[in-house]
């Protein structure tokens, strides 16, 4: 137990909204049990966020106090010299229990335990003779109340193969739901029905976790040695692994591996290089706009027969699922062999990690990218940018729904391009943006807050001027591999 002199909770979002262009501070004198607790009233702080980039991996900044509200905090809560704690009355109400500079600080940790963990966090803190302590951090929960505690209480129920199974989210921060509560009407469901056991994937009650443990991610069984198990991990998981129980696994589980022989690395390159990618387009074309599944489910009656109809004729998730891997595996040895080819190109290559970004950022034609853009086009055609950023979320939305300007006609036309998807796009109970336009308003009032860079058009560049670009010293072959084979 830490002797605080201030404590208390920073949620590193808005704890109503979720917006993560704010990061709020409550604190107390004394240990932070006063403000958990809610036995005094706390001062609470709104910091503003600068925020460049939607992703995490783009470093936050802190811009300022947006506002400060001083608490009555008529008592504190402190360590008893024998034991226990003490409760006191404060003598000066009037004054915030943390300082300007130590606002600063606390807040710019939050946004580093933030990133490190990939989410909005829950954070109990502590200040000490100038000291700032950490005491726990937890995913942000009041922002869904669709579960029930009954859900929450049993969220990692799932059956495990064995006691010893390492399980990850990797890259997919997606919420995977059932429609629990439409089954629970249901008293022919079982808890299968609940918590389904997929060999490749831990399904528990709120989360969808791949099982590292169980050979289907042998690929990654040889890293970090390997080159290509590298890669794949850095495609996979977004950073390296450094976790000692993981690399154990690992070391372990790769000379159990079945190495396949040479016929079968043919037919595996050939599908990832080749086919893969032309065989997740031709299913496109065949179900896009021909597959109706409401009418497939008429023929089913009550919430299980439904759902249990549901997983059998949405096949068109299981084909484009199977040769979207095909194409994802293939994209990510092209990374990774241009990756090789740059890194060994120049010892200690300074220019690896900006040469790797040059490359993919001039990717065109790539559908998740067009999102930003689009949205980028909004930001711009909107007139009066400062008094947009100040109207509130559904003022801001319905200004846009009801003008006749350019940006209300680009709103409008990227809803009807883009408006099925979303944040949390597998989540049933997380509304598409056509139903639910907020977080794209969200977005844009980002935009608009940060720097003008975010507000420059993408240029396209042709292949040949990209390679041109690198500061890598390449041979005529690298380039000619970079150019021809592996960047197209």
């Amino acid at each position: 137990m830490i002797g605080c002199e201030s404590a208390g909770v920073m949620f590193t979002c808005d704890p109503i909204t979720g917006d993560e262009r704010v990061i709020e501070i409550t604190g107390n004198y004394g240990l932070g049990e006063s403000v958990v607790s809610a036995s005094s009233e706390p001062d609470t702080i709104k910091m503003s966020v600068n925020i460049e980039s939607n992703s995490l991996s783009k470093r936050r900044h802190i811009k300022g106090i947006e506002s400060k509200v001083i608490g009555q905090k008529k008592t504190l809560i402190r360590l008893s010299e024998n034991g226990g704690t003490l409760e006191e009355d404060i003598e000066d109400t009037n004054s915030c229990c943390v300082s300007d500079e130590d606002l600063y600080r606390l807040a710019d940790l939050g946004l580093k335990i933030q990133s490190y963990y990939g989410n909005a966090r829950d954070i109990e803190w502590g200040l000490k003779g100038g000291q700032i302590f950490m005491l726990q951090s937890r995913p942000v929960t009041n922002l869904d109340n669709s579960y029930t505690d009954y859900e929450i209480m049993h969220e990692l129920d799932t059956a495990h193969p064995s006691e010893f199974e390492i399980y990850s989210r990797a890259h997919w921060a997606v919420t995977i739901v059932l429609q629990r509560e439409v089954l629970a009407s249901d008293a022919s469901a079982t808890m299968d029905d609940y918590n389904p056991y997929v060999d490749m994937m831990g399904v528990c009650y709120n989360q969808l976790f791949f099982n590292l443990t169980n050979y289907v991610f042998d690929r990654f069984y040889d890293y970090p040695e390997s080159k290509l198990s590298e890669y794949s991990v850095l495609a996979f998981f977004g950073h390296h692994i450094t976790d000692r129980d993981t690399l154990n696994m690992f070391q372990e589980k790769r000379h159990r591996l079945h190495r396949p022989s040479l016929i079968e690395n043919i037919k595996y390159y050939a599908n990832i290089f080749f086919f893969g990618r032309a065989k997740m387009f031709a299913d496109i074309d065949k179900y896009m706009g021909h597959y109706d599944m409401v009418q497939k489910l008429r023929q089913y009656s009550g919430a299980k027969r439904v759902f249990d109809g549901l997983m059998k004729e949405y096949e068109m998730t299981d084909v484009m699922f199977f040769h979207h891997s095909w194409a994802t595996q293939g994209s990510t040895i092209k990374n990774g062999i241009i990756r090789y080819l740059l890194e060994s190109a120049q010892q200690n290559n300074p220019n690896l990690d900006s040469d790797m970004n040059l490359l993919i950022s001039s990717c065109d034609e790539v559908v998740s990218a067009e999102v930003p853009n689009r949205l980028r086009d909004i930001a711009v055609a909107i007139e009066d940018r400062q008094r947009f950023v100040r109207l509130s979320d559904e003022e801001a939305l319905e200004e846009l729904r009801r003008g006749t300007g350019e940006a209300s006609r680009l709103f409008d036309q990227f809803l009807k391009d883009h408006g099925h998807r979303g944040y949390k796009e597998m989540d049933p109970y997380c509304k598409p943006w056509e139903d639910n336009p907020i977080p794209c308003v969200k977005n844009l009032k980002a935009i608009l807050s940060g720097s003008e860079n975010l507000l420059k058009p993408k240029v396209v560049k042709s292949v040949d001027e990209v390679v041109n670009e690198l500061r890598t010293p390449l041979s005529f072959w690298r380039r000619y591999l970079i150019r021809k084979v592996f960047l197209p």
